[in-house]
């Protein structure tokens, strides 16, 4: 007998609000051991699953989060926020999926919150 579905496990369901014409773009990303990505945001909503690795998140007006592997995260637009490999010898991996407004940067950087 042939199985009809793939095994699915969601990670993460989180309403969007209503949106304009969008691009979605699936991204696969490495930060160097002890390295950072520098403060930025995404002008439409970031979901991310960690593949490998344990990164601290650093938020604007929020407090810091650590992720790591098997971990899931949603960004809202407009969240600046900069994170920081915590390892010195692993690099940090993961997966994004951005769905952003049509013809606006996938990121933007930011300056580090006072």
């Amino acid at each position: 007998m042939i199985k009809k579905f793939a095994k699915r496990n969601v990670l993460l369901k989180d309403d969007l609000a209503p949106m304009p014409a969008m691009t979605a773009y699936v991204v696969e990303g490495e930060l160097a051991p002890g390295a950072e990505s520098g403060w930025h945001a995404h002008p439409g909503h970031d979901f991310s699953y960690v593949r490998s690795g344990k990164a601290t998140f650093g938020y604007e007006n929020k407090p810091p989060r650590t992720f790591k592997q098997g971990m899931v995260m949603h960004n809202e637009p407009g969240v600046v926020h900069n994170f920081r490999n915590s390892s010195k010898t692993e690099p940090f991996k993961y997966v994004s999926v951005f769905i952003i407004e049509q013809e606006k940067p996938v990121a933007i950087p930011m300056r580090p919150p006072k």
